[in-house]
């Protein structure tokens, strides 16, 4: 069925452009709750130099939370205790305690930039973790005396910074948003305070073609909950399925119009443009996104597929058949008359 070739193949090309959007339109979904940043910065009522989420006596009374909630008081408030003749001086001290912590989020695995001959053009990151070291999780190194981020044991058992200073945390909160990490406060008078850098993954930026993801993302991704890993798993399955397909189509509805007198001529062209398609496509792609970003390269070449299949809309096969047909009967002399 030529037709049918030829409707298959169209669909196969309609498909790679949809493909192609869908590439446009990765990605990652956004911030949205504190344990899902960078930094974390987290109050510590007590001031023991452990976050409330992690402190198994939140009020710093001497009594666990359980035992609190097992005897009717509140665990968070270091004047209600099962105690009756809670001492004075702790009572004193913990008036005054407060403050907050910082530590790493343990699903975040990058690295303070290791070294320390930053471009002009660049964010220094060793100064910004060395201006900011007071409040921060941060090691420097004693030969290499680079920072680099500190975290502890295990997640359960994070490296915790002393965090004392609240407007020295706020400017870094500020100072965030010209890097590519991100920072959270949860707890205290700063509580729901964030920031996300202009170079975290989560940030779309302000590209040509920006507001593809952005859109999708609040329409697609975010209420099913895809995460990148996801999309670019439905995006490979979607290529593998299309890939065999379009290939032997194309090499299937070109071969009925081939002369067979001639076939080696015509697939030596077929294998040709094959190879100047490999050269274009890419150096295309290369170059717009060099000028603009990767979400214009990728659809630079959505449109060459679908001026592809605009133009094949215009191929009639029954007709490269019958001039095929008279091709072999000439170089045959042979008469079709």
């Amino acid at each position: 069925n030529n037709w049918g070739t030829k409707k298959a193949l169209s669909a196969s090309l309609v498909g790679w452009v949809v493909l192609c959007f869908a590439a446009c339109a990765f990605a990652p979904l956004s911030l949205d709750s504190h344990d899902q940043y960078d930094v974390l910065f987290e109050w510590d009522s007590d001031g023991d130099g452990i976050a409330d989420s992690y402190d198994y006596d939140i009020d710093g009374d001497w009594y666990t939370n359980q035992e609190e909630i097992d005897a009717g008081t509140d665990p968070y408030d270091y004047m209600s205790s099962p105690s009756e003749k809670s001492q004075r001086w702790l009572q004193e001290r913990l008036s005054t305690a407060g403050g907050y912590v910082s530590y790493m989020n343990y699903n975040f695995d990058y690295s303070i930039a290791q070294k320390t001959d930053f471009s002009d053009e660049e964010f220094n990151e060793q100064e910004w973790a060395e201006a900011y070291s007071s409040i921060l999780p941060v090691e420097i190194g004693e030969r290499s005396g680079i920072y680099d981020w500190r975290w502890g044991s295990s997640a359960e058992d994070p490296h915790m910074a002393e965090a004392s200073d609240q407007t020295l945390i706020q400017e870094f909160l500020n100072s965030v948003e010209e890097t590519r990490f991100s920072a959270s406060i949860s707890g205290g008078p700063l509580d729901s305070s964030n920031s996300v850098g202009i170079d975290h993954p989560t940030n779309l930026g302000d590209g040509p073609l920006d507001s593809i993801p952005s859109a999708v993302r609040d329409i697609v991704w975010e209420p099913l909950g895809l995460t990148v890993g996801l999309q670019f798993l439905i995006l490979g399955c979607g290529m593998g399925t299309l890939l065999g397909g379009s290939q032997g189509l194309s090499r299937s509805m070109f071969g009925q119009m081939v002369p067979e007198t001639r076939s080696a001529e015509f697939f030596g062209f077929f294998g040709f443009f094959g190879k100047v398609a490999a050269f274009i496509g890419p150096l295309i792609y290369a170059t717009l996104t060099v000028m603009y970003d990767s979400r214009v390269g990728v659809f630079s070449i959505s449109l060459l597929i679908l001026i592809g299949a605009l133009m094949m809309r215009m191929v009639d096969i029954e007709d490269g058949r019958a001039a095929a047909r008279e091709e072999d009967a000439r170089n045959r002399g042979i008469s079709l008359d």
